[in-house]
């Protein structure tokens, strides 16, 4: 996941380290699939679309603690939010000490300064 994923990584590797992988949570593509440029072009092109192109954008988060980073994972979207709610309490509370000790290496100015490039892909409605 590297730096490009931080905002992401920080909890996904939490729980990776603490929590239970395998609760049940709706089906889905990898969380990180149209992350990669050239998954995205063939998206695109597999749809129809012309001269599919894509950039990242250097993009960061601000959020003001580790907290806050794993309260937006549990009030918002589906499968990261259907996985941190299926965890036990003591899990939870593991997840959320390992988000800390993750997010430590981002502070800045009493807030988290999160790396959260941006892909953008684009292309050509055909005819």
């Amino acid at each position: 996941m590297g730096r490009s994923a931080a905002t992401f990584g920080i909890v996904l590797r939490a729980v990776e380290a603490r929590g239970d992988l395998e609760v049940p949570i709706p089906s889905g593509p990898s969380f990180f699939r149209f992350s990669d440029a050239e998954e995205c072009r063939r998206a695109l092109a597999e749809a129809g679309f012309a001269a599919p192109s894509v950039r990242t954008l250097p993009l960061s988060w601000r959020v003001p603690s580790a907290d806050a980073l794993l309260d937006l994972f549990l009030e918002s979207g589906v499968r990261t939010r259907a996985l941190l709610r299926a965890q036990t309490p003591e899990a939870l509370a593991a997840i959320r000490a390992a988000v800390h000790e993750g997010a430590r290496a981002y502070q800045r100015d009493g807030a988290l300064e999160l790396p959260a490039p941006c892909v953008l892909a684009w292309a050509a409605k055909p005819g």
